[in-house]
């Protein structure tokens, strides 16, 4: 009998406990209070984490700023070292040059980009400017003051490549770009020739040569 009576009484204590509970919710579920929190934020990137430069190796170390040709078709042909620049705000490599003096000749330079950001990055486009006092990417100038129709047909086999990674145009023959990513922290070959493509004519005059600037553009986005 004690036992029964004993659980009978736990029994009852805990129907007790929970309708007291009960209860108590009900009595304050009578009053409600709303209690707002606005609250915003700005994000403001910091342009200094996209941070590209030119480097002369793929080590993306900074090193000697003047570059020799990498490979000159043919081996004696007169050449001058590119030049890095990694000084303003968009790096620069200027100081390509060759001195042609027949078809199938050629200069290559092979330097890199180094991605020393915060992000990924994707190349965009190369964009080809007209030469200085031109209207086209490439302008010849003859040595004399007049019309040279040789000049002219040896002018048009004078080509520039330009290939980033695995991505290679000629004399700006682009075309929508997608897929060259460059991870942070790594680096990318840029390589550059400039040639007198074999199938050209021989020319019977000196005449310069003059590109306008190319330029390649990379985002964080692809």
């Amino acid at each position: 009998m004690e036992n029964r009576d004993s659980k009978s009484s736990k029994t009852l204590a805990v129907v007790a406990l929970v309708l007291a509970v009960a209860s108590l919710s009900i009595g304050f579920a009578v009053y409600s209070s709303t209690l707002t929190i606005s609250s915003s934020a700005t994000v403001t990137p910091d342009k200094e984490d996209f941070d590209m430069n030119f480097t002369p190796d793929e080590s993306g170390e900074p090193g000697d700023n003047n570059i020799p040709p990498k490979t000159k078709v043919p081996d004696e042909l007169d050449a001058d070292d590119a030049v890095i620049d990694n000084s303003g705000e968009n790096p620069k490599i200027t100081g390509l040059h060759a001195n042609f003096t027949a078809p199938g000749q050629s200069v290559t330079y092979e330097f890199y980009i180094s991605n020393d950001s915060a992000y990924d990055a994707y190349l965009n486009s190369i964009i080809y400017s007209n030469a200085v006092s031109g209207n086209a990417f490439r302008k010849c100038t003859p040595s004399s003051s007049g019309s040279n129709p040789l000049v002219q047909a040896a002018c048009e086999a004078i080509n520039v490549k330009v290939k980033a990674g695995e991505y290679q145009e000629v004399n700006g023959s682009q075309s929508e770009i997608t897929g060259q990513k460059l991870q942070k922290d790594t680096t990318q070959k840029i390589t550059v020739t400039i040639e007198y493509s074999a199938e050209g004519p021989r020319t019977d005059e000196k005449f310069d040569v003059t590109f306008g600037d190319i330029t390649l553009t990379y985002g964080t986005a692809d």
